[in-house]
């Protein structure tokens, strides 16, 4: 029997757990998702079985009406409605003081979202991409953006490890993670 030198031996074991083991970013899936809002009406969806490392990719666009969208991811169990009373009490304040409402409401959506989009290189359209920071299910919100009431119809292209989604013409792999 012939022995491996320790180094070589130590080399060979790493690049068998490194070739072994697949990282979460090499899965790709990407959902194509319809749907409908009136003025003042959220979509929420779930993002069921993200894995830290994946890279979420969002394109929303309007198909319909006046459809302005906007797009916030938020974290596994949050608040949505401590969010909504935070939202609308700095929201007076801003008022009261002269401020810019829609500036503080962007404030705010910094501090308690992930990532958010209103629009997307000077159009309507909202994308966002975000690496994926811990193993969860996430909240996806649609909506107007900010300051409108708009409504109508919209396409929501979602991707995981799938960059071509920003551009709005990836393709569906039949593979579901939103609902």
């Amino acid at each position: 029997m012939q022995r491996i030198p320790g180094l070589v031996f130590l080399l060979l074991l790493t690049l068998m757990f490194v070739v072994g083991s697949a990282p979460a970013h090499s899965r790709v899936v990407v959902q194509d998702i319809t749907g409908h809002l009136q003025e003042r009406d959220n979509a929420l969806y779930t993002l069921s079985g993200l894995l830290r490392g994946d890279v979420l990719s969002v394109y929303v666009k309007g198909t319909s009406g006046n459809f302005d969208p906007m797009v916030i991811l938020f974290r596994p169990g949050t608040d949505f409605e401590k969010i909504r009373e935070l939202f609308l009490e700095r929201v007076r304040e801003a008022l009261v003081e002269g401020e810019d409402p829609i500036a503080a409401s962007r404030d705010l959506l910094d501090r308690f979202s992930l990532a958010w989009s209103d629009d997307l290189d000077g159009k309507y359209d909202a994308a966002l991409r975000f690496k994926i920071p811990a193993d969860g299910n996430y909240v996806l919100l649609v909506r107007s953006a900010l300051g409108y009431q708009t409504f109508g119809s919209y396409r929501l292209l979602l991707g995981l490890n799938a960059p071509a989604v920003l551009t709005g013409r990836a393709t569906p792999t039949g593979d579901r993670f939103a609902s």
